[in-house]
């Protein structure tokens, strides 16, 4: 996993291979610095043929023929209908209004960032960008890191901790040693609908750049 921190592209090591490289405990993790309580969320667990209906209405709700100008006009009605379609199968998934006022923005937030890459690319004539690229810069923006820092004692070393978060949570770890600095990547605690919410993003703006004229 690559992600930008303080202005620079940073690969993320998987946390197995950390532990294993330092020989670590299997406490060490995020959950070990920043916990998360879990109780009381909503879980999508058991909702895979219910979500799928939500994409698939999601996505026809797309229009057809838009102007690249006229996107941001139709993307608040969009998001209205996601969120329809979500609210409507919360008796399955349970989710809490904050966190169905989360996915609903995120949902915005990432079709505005579409639309403003269609209207770019026609007024400089140029590509549009592949969703892959507009989404990692959306989540890129996102990134920020933990003002909390934490010491942790490996040996006669003490090293100082930090919590990488994105638009879906905690992401991973900043691990400065003495003579090094590690970022080391851990979503255990991330939210569980981050691929869900990302490949029904793709769909969308497959959608959208396909009905540009």
């Amino acid at each position: 996993m690559r992600l930008i921190v303080d202005g620079t592209q940073q690969h993320f090591i998987p946390l197995k291979d950390f532990r294993a490289s330092f020989n670590l405990p299997a406490t060490f993790s995020v959950a070990m610095f920043q916990p998360k309580t879990w109780e009381g969320l909503g879980s999508i667990d058991r909702a895979g043929a219910a979500l799928n209906t939500v994409k698939a209405h999601t996505v026809a709700a797309v229009p057809s023929s838009v102007s690249a100008a006229d996107w941001p006009h139709h993307i608040p009605q969009l998001a209205q209908h996601f969120e329809t379609e979500l609210r409507s199968i919360n008796a399955t998934i349970g989710l809490r209004d904050e966190e169905i006022d989360f996915a609903v923005n995120g949902f915005a937030d990432v079709c505005h960032a579409v639309s403003f890459a269609i209207v770019r690319a026609k007024v400089t004539h140029t590509t549009i960008p592949d969703f892959a690229q507009i989404y990692s810069t959306w989540l890129n923006d996102s990134v920020t890191v933990s003002g909390n820092y934490y010491d942790y004692q490996h040996h006669e070393a003490t090293w100082t901790i930090r919590v990488v978060l994105h638009a879906y949570g905690r992401v991973g770890l900043v691990v400065q040693m003495p003579t090094a600095c590690y970022y080391v990547v851990d979503k255990q605690l991330t939210c569980p609908a981050e691929g869900y919410m990302a490949g029904l993003l793709e769909a969308v703006a497959e959608k959208m750049i396909a009905a540009t004229i």
